[in-house]
């Protein structure tokens, strides 16, 4: 799945749930999750598009 930078996503891990904005899809998929101060690398797998953006 192709994401873009400033694209909003739902994050699900087993320690991060939330919502974020992408900054990164060059060398992984970094996301800006609501309420944390610095972008996380996430797993494909982890990810997935809101709004209805499948």
């Amino acid at each position: 799945m192709d994401f873009e930078i400033g694209e909003r996503v739902e994050v699900d891990t087993w320690d991060v749930n939330g919502y974020g904005t992408i900054t990164e899809n060059k060398t992984g998929i970094h996301v800006l999750v609501d309420g944390f101060k610095d972008p996380m690398y996430f797993g494909e797998h982890e990810v997935k598009k809101v709004n209805g953006n499948d």
